[in-house]
């Protein structure tokens, strides 16, 4: 039956790797378990020669439409893709052509790279999201967004599970608006996923959500509210899956250790390539902030992974019956709000008159 279902569909090797599938490439490392998955086949038929008519926008929209097939496999060149989805014809020229014309040579020069699925502790499973937005930083002057999903253990190790980039389509009219965007969709996303995990494994699985922007992350753990009333509801959203304990953590970390980053813009990210071709996670905390132990109140909570958080300080924990909070600080942070609490439930605070 597999060798029926191999000449028609092309596949190799249907019980197990090496097989292809959905023009994904899978191997197995016999020794270790670690799956990668590649396209390289797929990206040696992407070619691009100097169009005879610059204003052929059906030529660009075709070899646009064949990198988007290869994003499933590539974190690292989703942003430069993404962004040639914003060409139309009205501003197709010869900066565009040379965009597209990079990133082909680009998945030339690295066609065995792809995904890597190490084999991960189950019992320290949990899910850990990542969001980033860049302020007006298209041609039009929208915002673009990002987001990032890992499954990672108490070891460090981590798989790559979700991933976008993409044009924000709401208006924004600020830094920290872009930045709320994009958490809320990454806080729907990774309860999802970790929702979905939790109905399989049979028990709950931690979610901890990350932010490189010190005005989110301050917004998101006092009780002020912003003053545009859009950006509030989002707020609101964000504070209550907190205190509600959907969401376990929320940390704020900077911004080279933040692996979102190259998803809303041109940068080098170590810790995404780390993560992606080597399957390891290891971020650089500026402030941690945990639900204490109610019977252990005084017990300093670390990350459960991998970080670097140079030294700790805990809040006092506030009256009941509102969940105690422990904030960690790393030797840079502000001092002056080293005393954050909830000092309402999330369900009394409404949108400013």
């Amino acid at each position: 039956l597999e060798a029926e279902q191999s000449a028609v569909f092309k596949n190799v090797g249907l019980s197990s790797p090496p097989s292809r599938f959905g023009g994904l490439e899978i191997a197995q490392d016999p020794t270790t378990k670690s799956i990668r998955g590649t396209q390289a086949e797929h990206i040696r038929r992407i070619t691009l020669k100097s169009p005879s008519d610059p204003s052929n926008i059906a030529l660009s929209r075709s070899k646009v439409g064949q990198l988007l097939f290869i994003v499933k496999s590539q974190p690292l060149v989703t942003e430069s893709i993404a962004r040639l989805t914003h060409t139309t014809a009205a501003n197709l020229d010869g900066a565009a052509w040379k965009a597209l014309a990079a990133v082909i040579a680009e998945l030339h020069n690295n066609e065995d790279r792809g995904i890597f699925f190490r084999k991960l502790d189950l019992a320290s499973l949990r899910v850990l999201g990542f969001p980033d937005s860049s302020f007006a930083n298209n041609a039009d002057f929208s915002t673009q967004l990002g987001m990032i999903l890992f499954l990672c253990d108490a070891l460090g190790r981590c798989a790559v599970i979700h991933w976008r980039s993409w044009k924000s389509k709401r208006v924004v009219r600020s830094v920290l608006a872009g930045e709320t965007v994009a958490y809320t969709d990454t806080n729907d996303y990774a309860y999802t996923l970790g929702h979905e995990l939790g109905v399989i494994l049979g028990r709950r699985i931690p979610i901890d959500l990350f932010t490189d922007s010190k005005s989110l992350f301050d917004l998101l753990t006092t009780v002020t509210i912003p003053s545009e009333k859009r950006l509030a509801i989002d707020v609101a959203a964000g504070r209550q899956a907190y205190a509600l304990n959907e969401i376990d953590n929320i940390g704020l970390l900077t911004s080279a250790s933040n692996p979102a980053n190259p998803l809303t813009k041109k940068a080098d990210c170590p810790i995404l390539t780390k993560a992606v071709e080597h399957g390891q996670l290891h971020l650089t905390l500026r402030q941690w902030i945990t639900h204490a132990q109610d019977n252990n109140d005084n017990a300093a909570r670390l990350p459960p992974f991998p970080h670097t958080l140079t030294s700790l300080s805990s809040s006092p924990a506030p009256h009941p019956p509102h969940p105690p909070l422990r904030v960690h600080f790393s030797a840079d942070a502000d001092k002056t709000s080293q005393f954050l609490r909830l000092r309402k439930r999330v369900s009394d605070v409404g949108s400013p008159e």
